[in-house]
């Protein structure tokens, strides 16, 4: 049965022996469905419209002249393109094709020109009545595996796939075009998938790879007997979904088709040789059908160095096309194999951790110590008004340029920020941040602007191969704030809730980073996070903002490995940043700490605390490593420990995994010998 019986994707395809519709002549437009294309390609000023032969142009003075894929300044913005071919839908345009077909269309298309400057691709799907089923096949294929914005195109048949991603320069193989700059892709809005366009970088770098497989030499396809007579080969050459153009070359007028047919005779002898050799394999055969055309009954048409070197050039051309076939088949099992393995699988993947692993991991790790853990889930919810997108960014800007947080040493890192609230509002935060503690750091700082919703079945994924390719090695994502993250959910649902922890999970896990959520706090202050509790018990660390006039304070509400009494005052105070147009003042505001001597003293104080147990402990493992053969006694002797004293701390450092006791041999793990060596 064929594929396309079970994926209604691609309209069922005549083979080339059928009876096939006549295409119709003349094309017209839909400008209803334009409202369809996605907003991120009409907020771009690189449109044009096209008539009938299909054409860029742009309108100079209420004329459509010629446009140029390279050069901007023949463009329009999306509006004035599509009010130019509005005002033009009644009138038809005609061009005669190279084949001496003329083609008319009612009113104008617009269409989008692809550029170097812009982070889209166009994957050009060309599907016509003769195309094999092995190429709709693999068009089916890659439309499901893309699973982005997708419209049919003019003709209906075929399809452009919208993704972002850049490959440089186009490629095209068969059915298959891809294109990112100099090109210009008419847009219809006739959707096939309305889904938002899709950051499909790794898929287009894998189908480019296989796009631009080396060719290779090809041999000839052999002499084979004839199957079938003249008359049948020619019923099917005369019917074929290319019957036109092979009509054309068939009845070809040597003094005066020569532009009608678009090739000069060599070209069209080879043209109507291919067509033809698509039918028999026989070569004798090949040469009297030849013979009985127009183009066949020249002088040269009989020449036997000519005829040979005509037919080996179409059965070469019959080799390379089947290779190119199987380089199609290929990159659709490709896409296919990627496909089903999102499917699970039938392996058991619960799988038990060794406890010596366990006790074997390093310390953890920390972006403000004792506060904000390095990996895992953290929040900073708040009521409105109470500067928690203020604080947020001064935490962050701390981080990207490793300096002191509140008195409180920061691990340096890139970060990344998705802003989903206070977008207007940003500019004025990074001026006032900048004139009152410096540079902001800019090549450590991500920054989106970016419709995300934790909702959407590829958003998390999209945003993680972003962060991927624009900031490797990102410590810390941001998402300002969750519930526009979850635009729609319940947040009182646990099944709801559960959803969104599993994003966010994926999200650190993927990136090996600290997922950091602004989130909103109860209608009282101090009634906690809003929303099911699941969130406070997935999160590692939680931070309280709260607020009593001018003073506002953090503290943390709860921390899975960290200390659970630290807490912090600061305020918002106001940076004037100059008068608007109207003369109004321009103001926004930067975090001040309210320095609390003592708090900091007593945070310091543990970190002193926790040092010092941690030199003691390289001490006794210094020892041990560097007297193996010893006794437990003598350890003791030299460490001036009595001998209980030299068990327990032997026991100790057995429980922490920097030692291992086997009988009465004691050896130093890899963590102890990393600790000894810091």
């Amino acid at each position: 049965m064929n594929s396309l019986n079970h994926t209604p994707i691609l309209p069922q395809q005549t083979t080339q022996g059928s009876q096939a519709p006549q295409q119709t002549s003349v094309i017209i437009n839909d400008s209803n469905l334009w409202a369809n294309l996605p907003n991120e390609l009409k907020e771009r000023p690189q449109w044009v419209v096209s008539g009938a032969s299909k054409a860029p142009l742009y309108v100079v003075d209420g004329y459509a002249v010629p446009a140029k894929s390279n050069d901007p300044t023949t463009w329009m913005n999306f509006n004035d393109a599509c009010t130019f071919a509005w005002n033009n839908r009644g009138r038809v345009t005609s061009h005669t094709d190279k084949h001496g077909i003329e083609v008319k269309q009612q009113g104008y298309s617009i269409g989008y020109m692809l550029s170097a400057e812009d982070p889209f691709t166009c994957i050009d799907l060309d599907i016509k009545a003769d195309t094999p089923q092995e190429q709709c096949d693999r068009a089916s294929s890659i439309i499901k595996t893309l699973n982005s914005y997708t419209e049919y195109s003019q003709s209906g048949k075929g399809f452009h796939i919208w993704v972002y991603g850049n490959i440089g320069k186009g490629l095209r193989r068969d059915n298959v075009e891809i294109y990112s700059q100099e090109r210009f892709i008419i847009c219809t809005g006739n959707t096939l998938k309305s889904e938002p366009i899709k950051y499909k970088k790794d898929i287009l770098d894998n189908m480019v790879s296989q796009l631009q497989d080396e060719k290779g030499k090809f041999e000839p396809l052999p002499d084979q007997p004839q199957i079938e007579s003249d008359d049948s080969i020619m019923e099917k050459a005369w019917n074929a979904g290319n019957k036109e153009k092979f009509q054309a070359l068939w009845f070809a007028d040597l003094d005066n088709d020569s532009e009608a047919i678009g090739l000069d005779h060599s070209q069209a002898d080879l043209s109507l040789i291919q067509m033809l050799a698509f039918y028999t394999n026989n070569n004798d055969q090949l040469i009297r059908l030849w013979h009985k055309s127009n183009l066949g009954k020249r002088i040269k048409a009989n020449r036997k160095d000519y005829i040979e070197s005509t037919i080996r050039k179409a059965r070469q051309n019959q080799a390379h096309d089947e290779y190119e076939a199987n380089i199609g088949k290929k990159i659709a099992d490709n896409l296919l194999a990627r496909y089903n393995a999102q499917k699970p699988i039938g392996i058991n993947k619960f799988i038990p951790t060794n406890l010596l692993d366990v006790m074997n991991r390093p310390p953890m790790e920390w972006f403000v110590q004792g506060v904000l853990p390095k990996k895992g889930l953290a929040t900073i919810y708040g009521l409105p008004a109470t500067g928690k997108s203020f604080l947020m960014l001064d935490l962050l800007f701390a981080i990207c340029k490793g300096e002191e947080w509140f008195g409180m040493k920061t691990k340096q890192s890139k970060v990344a920020y998705i802003n989903l609230e206070d977008i207007h509002g940003m500019g004025n935060r990074l001026h006032a941040y900048q004139e009152r503690k410096g540079l902001i750091p800019d090549n450590d700082f991500l920054y989106y602007e970016i419709s995300l919703n934790f909702k959407e079945k590829d958003h998390v994924e999209e945003l993680i191969n972003s962060i991927k390719e624009y900031a490797p090695n990102c410590g810390l994502v941001c998402i300002d704030t969750l519930a526009q993250s979850a635009n729609g959910i319940d947040e009182n649902s646990s099944t709801d809730m559960g959803m969104v922890i599993g994003k966010l999970k994926k999200l650190s896990s993927e990136l090996n980073c600290l997922v950091l959520i602004v989130h909103h706090s109860g209608k009282i202050q101090g009634s906690g996070m809003r929303g099911h509790s699941s969130l406070l018990g997935a999160v590692d660390c939680a931070i309280e903002i709260s607020s009593n006039g001018s003073t506002k304070k953090w503290n943390i509400a709860k921390s899975k490995n960290g200390a659970n009494d630290i807490e912090r005052q600061f305020h918002l105070e106001p940076i004037p940043l100059g008068m608007d147009e109207d003369g109004n003042p321009i103001s926004s505001a930067v975090v001040t700490p309210v320095i609390d001597i003592q708090a900091m003293n007593n945070h310091n104080k543990i970190l002193e605390d926790q040092n010092e147990d941690v030199n003691k402990d390289k001490c006794i493992l210094q020892v041990i490593h560097e007297n193996p053969a010893s006794l437990q006694k003598d350890w003791a002797v030299l460490l001036a420990f009595s001998p209980d004293k030299m068990s327990r701390k032997k026991n100790s450092l057995i429980e922490k995994g920097y030692l291992t006791e086997n009988g009465k041999t004691v050896t130093l793990t890899p963590k102890g010998l990393d600790l000894i060596k810091i």
